[in-house]
């Protein structure tokens, strides 16, 4: 093989091989700019959940904290502690009884305790018919105590006087609802508050407790700043706000300021509706005037043949009417063709359609713009001001 065919063979297998390099290295480059917008794409997704994981969590602590801290203090006020109250909460759920019954009992039984502990002759026949000790009631947890009460209901009084003695203990209004808060119901709940972490103890609901406190005092900080800047500001509020009626009252009023500022922006859009008009009724007169040209066109033809059929039977006619003046002679005159009578009915068409036209064309030019309407809506009569005329 010659060399200037090796070589000629060579560069097209080397074009050939450079060629296929760089289609692949253009795939490459396509595959890798999708990467990265798939990757930006995760980004911002990722990015955006945890800003709203972020905030539902927020949201979630915030609630919480407030529930225990009033849970926390309810515990507090019914002398107990706050996984009892939890373990009540839950208990009166299953037995559908409201905590606001189970509170209202609560404050009931701690009376009837301290009045059967100074032997109040009712609270403490009572307690001794149920052999309850009320000294020792008194230092169980709420769910404890309750719990013992109606399990010595059950035990100790027969059913035909169960809700008389009840009713000592809880009062008349909350008997009924508290005995269905039986020992077996109370252990099921706490059992379930256990599972679930609802437990806190009394020293994890304290932490939340001082939580609430600082945030409060964080609130006072806040509320406090706020009364500082305002009494620091009263005086620049106050010249601002002189400021203010002076420059209205030099515009003459608000209510002139804002009806010149309405009224430039009704004439500035007026304009352009003209504008537009304007535009539309070029087209119609325009195409009005074409027509009136062809028309005008036609009558020139319809004129031009008119003068053609008719004019030798005019000059006929004259002539006949010379002849006519001489003795003894009488011809009629020749009548016009019906080509010549249809000619002149085409012709008074035309001409009727002509006026018809240049009467379409003055209507178009002369009818208000279309911008005319909102410039003559009746406008709000401005106050007159008392003071300085405006400028």
């Amino acid at each position: 093989m010659a060399a200037g065919s090796i070589v000629i063979d060579l560069l097209m297998k080397t074009g050939s091989f450079e060629t296929d390099t760089q289609r692949a290295e253009k795939r490459l480059q396509a595959m890798q700019k999708q990467v990265e917008r798939t990757g930006k794409m995760i980004g911002t997704a990722t990015a955006a959940g945890a800003v709203a994981a972020a905030a539902g969590l927020t949201l979630m602590i915030n609630s919480q904290r407030q529930a225990i801290d009033e849970q926390a203090k309810l515990a507090q006020r019914l002398n107990t502690t706050y996984e009892s109250l939890a373990n009540l909460g839950r208990a009166g759920e299953l037995a559908g009884v409201g905590m606001g019954q189970i509170e209202a009992a609560s404050r009931q039984l701690d009376l009837n305790i301290g009045k059967a502990i100074q032997g109040t002759e009712a609270q403490t026949r009572a307690f001794d018919r149920l052999g309850l000790s009320a000294a020792k009631l008194a230092e169980m947890p709420l769910d404890k105590r309750i719990a013992t009460i109606n399990q010595a209901l059950r035990d100790n009084i027969p059913l035909a006087e169960r809700s008389a003695v009840a009713a000592e203990i809880w009062g008349r209004q909350n008997a009924a609802a508290m005995q269905a808060l039986d020992p077996g119901t109370i252990a099921e709940a706490a059992r379930q508050v256990e599972i679930f972490g609802l437990n806190l103890s009394d020293v994890d609901a304290a932490k939340v407790e001082m939580s609430n406190d600082a945030m409060s005092t964080f609130g006072l900080l806040t509320e406090g700043i706020a009364k500082q800047l305002t009494v620091e500001l009263a005086p620049v509020l106050k010249a601002i706000g002189d400021e203010f009626l002076r420059s209205a009252e030099e515009a003459g009023g608000l209510g002139t300021v804002v009806q010149d500022t309405v009224r430039r922006a009704v004439n500035g859009l007026a304009f352009v509706v003209d504008a537009a008009d304007g535009v539309r009724r070029m087209f119609q007169v325009a195409g009005r005037v074409g027509a009136v040209a062809v028309l005008s066109l036609e009558r020139a033809v319809l004129g031009l043949a008119d003068s053609i059929v008719s004019g030798p039977t005019a000059a006929v006619n004259d002539l006949i009417r010379v002849l006519n003046r001489l003795p003894g002679v009488s011809i009629q005159t020749v009548g016009l063709s019906n080509l010549g009578a249809s000619i002149r009915s085409q012709i008074a068409v035309v001409e009727g359609a002509i006026r018809e036209g240049i009467t379409d064309i003055q209507d178009i030019a002369l009818q208000p713009l279309a911008g005319d309407a909102p410039r003559r809506a009746p406008a709000r009569n401005p106050r007159h001001h008392a003071g300085r005329p405006r400028r």
